[in-house]
């Protein structure tokens, strides 16, 4: 949600609400360990006051808007889901989604029929910074609502905010034509993905978008063909699976590789941004090829249920690349991803489809290898361990 070197600059000219500063130290003391002054009880005091805290509420969108305090809202919602994983987190991220599109916050680049700042001019680096708060609120109520199975709140055909680039028009009346935007059609997502690879802004975050929407597409057609099956959602199945096919060609040489491409330098922590996006992809391709009705048509039940297992490799594969010193600063909703691995690969091991010892074996090490993964991110953040304990 934030560009490193402003962040620093804008922290440096104490350019930011001490509001959001204080939500920053206290997060950063729960998660990487409180530094030697502060003590534990005085650090749980201050969780508990922020975690009753909601800065938005008073937010009138006829007046300026304060981006300040919609990044603490959106860390304190980011927080609450990930170390209160209840109701009320769940419910914090809905409100917060739902006062996002009160305040125009999906209509950011519609400056004809929804001129957000017309009334309080802000520069462009300016805009681009709400452009970045929306896309981490789409972002939260996706994984909420994927992992909740439940509805969106966000609807991408509604959203009219360009993806984080540099190479934005200076004048606000202009078409904006190098912005890229989040095509309404899952088909033209992989138009999109060219786009990124060829323009210039943070390559990392705008793919993590994209796979996002990717994902809640998959999630959205299993969910409903778990509820309401119908020949429709066949349809839309089948055309997922083609789209899914489209975004891999279009990825960038080497995308889906798990290791680190030194080739182009890439560093750790771009590295790492990648493996989640591939993750996405995986995780996506698991719940398209998970079968449903074994009675309807037992051939291709068993050949989507291989495919299920295949997919999961897939996503060991990635997981073997991870290095736990990135644990603390990527989103611990990946968590919910290796869960589910883990499950389908407990199923593959007790099903008895294939019970050669060699096979066997080698799904009993895919466990160990997902749960380890699973206790890495255990040592920081509840989520995981909540899903551990299931």
């Amino acid at each position: 949600m934030f560009q490193k070197e402003k962040f620093l600059q804008q922290y440096d000219y104490g350019a930011l609400s001490r509001d959001l500063l204080f939500t920053i130290f206290v997060m950063s003391a729960k998660i990487i360990g409180p530094p030697s002054f502060w003590a534990d009880s005085s650090l749980e005091d201050c969780v508990k006051y922020l975690m009753g805290t909601s800065v938005i509420d008073d937010e009138n969108p006829s007046k300026r808007l304060s981006l300040d305090n919609f990044r603490q809202e959106c860390l304190l919602a980011f927080y609450s889901f990930h170390q209160y994983p209840r109701e009320n987190a769940w419910m914090r991220i809905g409100q917060l989604t739902r006062k996002a599109y009160q305040c125009g916050l999906h209509q950011l680049d519609n400056r004809e029929q929804f001129p957000m700042f017309d009334h309080n001019p802000v520069s462009d680096s300016e805009v681009e910074e709400w452009r970045y708060v929306w896309w981490c609120i789409y972002c939260l109520d996706s994984y909420s609502n994927i992992t909740a199975a439940t509805p969106f709140v966000v609807e991408v055909e509604s959203i009219k905010t360009a993806l984080a680039t540099s190479s934005l028009a200076a004048d606000h009346s202009s078409d904006h034509k190098s912005a890229i935007f989040l095509p309404a059609e899952i088909g033209m997502l992989w138009k999109t993905i060219k786009e990124i690879s060829t323009h210039k802004g943070d390559f990392n975050f705008n793919m993590h978008i994209v796979t996002t929407t990717i994902l809640r597409e998959a999630a959205t057609i299993h969910r409903l063909r778990t509820q309401n099956p119908s020949e429709r959602l066949q349809a839309r199945r089948a055309a997922l699976e083609d789209n899914l096919s489209a975004v891999r060609l279009a990825l960038p040489a080497r995308y889906l590789n798990g290791a680190r491409n030194i080739l182009i330098n890439e560093s750790g922590s771009e590295h790492h941004a990648r493996l989640i996006c591939v993750l996405h992809l995986h995780a996506a391709r698991v719940l398209v090829s998970i079968p449903l009705n074994p009675q309807a048509d037992e051939t291709d039940w068993l050949y989507r249920w291989q495919q299920s297992l295949e997919y999961c490799e897939d996503i060991v594969s990635i997981v073997k690349q991870w290095d736990s010193q990135f644990s603390s600063t990527v989103d611990p909703a990946v968590c919910f991803i290796i869960l589910a691995a883990l499950l389908l690969l407990h199923i593959h091991c007790i099903s008895g489809l294939n019970s050669q010892p060699d096979f066997e074996a080698r799904l009993v090490a895919y466990k160990d290898i997902l749960l380890l993964f699973l206790q890495h991110f255990a040592s920081a953040w509840s989520l995981p361990r909540f899903l551990l304990s299931k």
